[in-house]
């Protein structure tokens, strides 16, 4: 399914899938890592966290949305 979808996309979207991808794995094994180490104190590391996490999210939202407007017309 994965390399099927991969035909179909341009070379630059497909890099741009793949940095995605590496990109958000590393911010939630540090969002992880800062939950872990701080525990659930809510100081300027962990405000950090949450930023970078809903930032992700909210990146990841807006990216797919678009995509599907694009797929549609």
């Amino acid at each position: 399914m994965i390399f099927r979808r991969a035909r179909n996309v341009s070379d630059s979207s497909l890099i741009r899938y793949v940095i995605q991808a590496i990109v958000s794995t590393i911010f939630f094994l540090i969002i992880g890592t800062i939950l872990l180490f701080s525990g659930w104190r809510f100081d300027p590391i962990m405000q950090l966290g949450q930023f970078l996490q809903t930032a992700l999210v909210i990146y990841i939202i807006i990216k797919d949305m678009l995509m599907t407007l694009n797929r549609s017309r």
